[in-house]
């Protein structure tokens, strides 16, 4: 029986390598931020105190940022919530090229 190339490239390759290729890989997995995390990591807290009164520099920039990016996800629109739309247009005859849903998409989908 044929050997497949991933198959023959793991059986040549030693476990030491394997095991560092595994540790880069767990060190390239990019950990979810929370909204809070990413505006302080942005817009870091900065303390002053000017006139007699302590406040931080930051705290309506990283609440805008915040603030913001919520309300452009309220704006987004699921890929599942784009196939009804484009279903309910091809079923009301608005597909005169005549593409299909996937094809549709990918001419918009963000890259």
């Amino acid at each position: 029986m044929k050997q497949s190339i991933k198959d023959k490239i793991l059986s040549e390759t030693s476990k030491e390598t394997k095991q560092r290729v595994r540790e880069t890989a767990n060190k390239l997995v990019i950990k979810q931020e929370t909204l809070k995390e990413v505006s302080e990591r942005l817009y870091p807290i900065i303390e002053t105190n000017d006139y007699m009164d302590w406040y931080d520099k930051n705290y309506d920039i990283r609440n805008s940022f915040i603030n913001g990016a919520k309300w452009q996800q309220e704006r987004s629109y699921s890929k599942e919530d784009l196939k009804d739309a484009f279903q309910s247009g091809f079923t009301n005859g608005f597909n005169i090229n005549s593409v299909t849903f996937e094809e549709w998409f990918e001419q918009f989908k963000k890259k």
